[in-house]
Protein backbone atom coordinates (compact mmCIF):
# COMPACT_ATOMS: atom_id res chain seq x y z
CA UNK A 1 0.00 0.00 0.00
CA UNK A 2 1.43 3.60 -0.86
CA UNK A 3 1.76 5.98 1.44
CA UNK A 4 1.46 9.22 -0.34
CA UNK A 5 0.14 12.40 0.78
CA UNK A 6 -2.19 14.47 -1.64
CA UNK A 7 -1.34 17.93 -2.21
CA UNK A 8 -3.43 19.96 0.88
CA UNK A 9 -4.55 16.31 2.61
CA UNK A 10 -4.50 16.37 5.88
CA UNK A 11 -2.85 13.14 6.99
CA UNK A 12 -2.39 9.77 6.06
CA UNK A 13 -6.01 9.07 7.34
CA UNK A 14 -7.48 11.26 4.51
CA UNK A 15 -5.78 9.59 1.71
CA UNK A 16 -6.50 5.99 2.95
CA UNK A 17 -10.33 6.41 3.24
CA UNK A 18 -9.68 8.11 -0.50
CA UNK A 19 -7.63 5.24 -2.24
CA UNK A 20 -9.99 2.29 -0.25
CA UNK A 21 -11.87 1.58 -3.28
CA UNK A 22 -8.92 1.25 -5.42
CA UNK A 23 -6.79 -0.94 -2.65
CA UNK A 24 -9.46 -2.94 -2.39
CA UNK A 25 -10.23 -3.47 -5.90
CA UNK A 26 -6.42 -4.23 -6.20
CA UNK A 27 -6.42 -6.53 -3.14
CA UNK A 28 -9.10 -8.81 -5.23
CA UNK A 29 -7.65 -9.11 -7.93
CA UNK A 30 -4.17 -10.07 -6.34
CA UNK A 31 -6.48 -12.81 -4.56
CA UNK A 32 -7.93 -14.28 -7.74
CA UNK A 33 -4.66 -13.95 -9.74
CA UNK A 34 -3.10 -16.41 -6.86
CA UNK A 35 -6.14 -18.44 -6.50
CA UNK A 36 -6.14 -19.01 -10.76
CA UNK A 37 -2.09 -20.08 -10.07
CA UNK A 38 -2.28 -22.40 -7.13
CA UNK A 39 -5.96 -23.56 -5.98
CA UNK A 40 -5.11 -24.42 -2.51
CA UNK A 41 -4.51 -20.91 -2.02
CA UNK A 42 -8.06 -20.40 -1.51
CA UNK A 43 -8.13 -22.21 1.67
CA UNK A 44 -5.23 -20.43 3.14
CA UNK A 45 -5.26 -17.02 5.74
CA UNK A 46 -5.26 -13.88 3.83
CA UNK A 47 -2.93 -10.76 4.71
CA UNK A 48 -3.93 -8.39 7.37
CA UNK A 49 -4.42 -5.54 6.20
CA UNK A 50 -3.91 -1.97 8.48
CA UNK A 51 -6.63 0.36 8.70
CA UNK A 52 -6.49 3.85 9.22
CA UNK A 53 -9.34 5.58 10.61
CA UNK A 54 -9.81 9.00 12.83
CA UNK A 55 -10.35 6.77 15.59
CA UNK A 56 -6.78 4.99 15.22
CA UNK A 57 -5.33 8.71 15.52
CA UNK A 58 -6.16 9.76 18.79
CA UNK A 59 -3.82 10.39 21.02
CA UNK A 60 -3.16 8.40 23.72
CA UNK A 61 -1.16 9.63 26.84
CA UNK A 62 0.50 7.32 29.16
CA UNK A 63 1.55 8.28 32.93
CA UNK A 64 3.34 6.31 35.30
CA UNK A 65 1.50 7.15 38.93
CA UNK A 66 2.61 4.83 42.05
CA UNK A 67 3.98 2.87 40.01
CA UNK A 68 1.01 1.65 37.45
CA UNK A 69 1.16 2.90 34.28
CA UNK A 70 -2.70 4.86 33.57
CA UNK A 71 -3.20 5.51 29.94
CA UNK A 72 -5.39 8.43 29.25
CA UNK A 73 -7.16 9.35 25.66
CA UNK A 74 -9.60 11.98 24.97
CA UNK A 75 -13.23 10.99 24.92
CA UNK A 76 -14.78 11.26 21.15
CA UNK A 77 -18.31 10.80 21.79
CA UNK A 78 -18.43 13.18 25.68
CA UNK A 79 -20.85 15.32 24.79
CA UNK A 80 -23.21 12.96 23.03
CA UNK A 81 -23.17 11.17 26.51
CA UNK A 82 -23.50 14.51 28.37
CA UNK A 83 -26.61 14.97 25.88
CA UNK A 84 -27.71 11.53 27.22
CA UNK A 85 -27.39 12.18 30.58
CA UNK A 86 -29.05 15.18 30.49
CA UNK A 87 -32.14 13.94 28.67
CA UNK A 88 -32.48 11.16 31.56
CA UNK A 89 -31.31 13.48 34.96
CA UNK A 90 -31.64 16.92 35.73
CA UNK A 91 -27.91 18.17 34.33
CA UNK A 92 -27.17 21.90 33.65
CA UNK A 93 -24.85 21.51 30.49
CA UNK A 94 -23.35 24.65 31.01
CA UNK A 95 -22.26 24.20 34.09
CA UNK A 96 -20.25 21.68 33.63
CA UNK A 97 -19.27 23.10 30.30
CA UNK A 98 -17.91 26.12 32.69
CA UNK A 99 -14.66 23.26 33.45
CA UNK A 100 -12.26 21.93 31.59
CA UNK A 101 -13.03 18.64 29.97
CA UNK A 102 -9.65 16.86 30.19
CA UNK A 103 -8.33 13.39 31.51
CA UNK A 104 -5.91 15.60 33.94
CA UNK A 105 -6.79 18.73 35.71
CA UNK A 106 -5.18 21.67 33.21
CA UNK A 107 -3.43 22.34 36.79
CA UNK A 108 -1.14 19.66 36.62
CA UNK A 109 -0.59 19.03 32.65
CA UNK A 110 0.49 20.95 29.95
CA UNK A 111 -1.75 21.78 26.43
CA UNK A 112 -0.76 18.95 25.32
CA UNK A 113 -1.63 16.36 28.12
CA UNK A 114 2.06 15.82 29.77
CA UNK A 115 2.33 15.61 33.47
CA UNK A 116 4.09 18.91 34.89
CA UNK A 117 7.31 18.36 36.06
CA UNK A 118 7.49 20.28 39.23
CA UNK A 119 8.38 20.07 42.95
CA UNK A 120 5.54 19.91 45.55
CA UNK A 121 5.65 23.60 46.97
CA UNK A 122 5.22 24.53 43.66
CA UNK A 123 1.77 23.11 43.21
Amino acid sequence: MQHRHRRGSISPVTDFLLDVQENVEQQRETFVNECAVDGARFGRALKRNKILNFASMAEKKSVKVAGKVHEFQMQRDLFGRMIGLSMQQKIDIAKILSYPLTPVPMSLCHLDGKICKANKSVF
